[in-house]
Order: structure tokens, then C-alpha cells, then sequence
């Protein structure tokens, strides 16, 4: 698969997987997260795939960005942030 076959892709590197971070509802509080955490953790348990590096779609979508000719992993995979008001 090549990278641009996907509309994103998501890295959770925060601890917790950015629980109650970018993409949750805010505001949010300690129990809130703690909740969310369980679900989370209750969902993944019986899930087939439980890491990123043994998941057959990950594998494929970096063996293509190190394919001759792509960007590399670090190109497209890294990003910056703007501080906005």
C-alpha cells in the first residue's frame, strides 16, 4: 500500500494514547479520562491486532514510504506545530 491510499494516520505516542487530548470532547476531568482509559483498554483486549508494529496494514504502508522514489517515513510521518491565539 502507498501512503497516499490513506487519509490519515494516527499515532497515539502520548501516555494514556492521549486520552481526553486532540479529537475528545473538552472539557474533561481525571475521572473522565480514567473511564475512557478502561473502555479502551476492556476494547483492545479481545481486539486481533493489539500493536501497531504486527498490524499487516501498518507494515505495508511503511514498507511503501521506504520504497525508491517515496518520501521517508521521517518526511511524512513527523509534522510541526504553529502556535496560534
Amino acid at each position: 500500500a502507498r501512503i497516499n491510499e490513506f487519509d490519515y494516520i494516527e499515532v497515539m505516542a502520548c501516555p494514556g494514547g492521549c486520552i481526553g487530548g486532540g479529537g475528545e470532547p473538552i472539557p474533561t476531568t481525571d475521572a473522565i479520562r480514567k473511564a475512557r482509559t478502561a473502555a479502551m483498554i476492556e476494547i483492545d483486549k479481545d481486539s486481533a491486532v493489539r500493536e501497531a508494529h504486527k498490524n499487516q496494514g501498518v507494515i505495508k504502508a511503511l514498507k511503501g514510504l521506504n520504497a525508491k522514489g517515496t518520501k521517508t517515513e521521517h518526511g511524512v510521518l513527523h509534522t510541526s506545530y504553529i502556535k496560534r491565539r
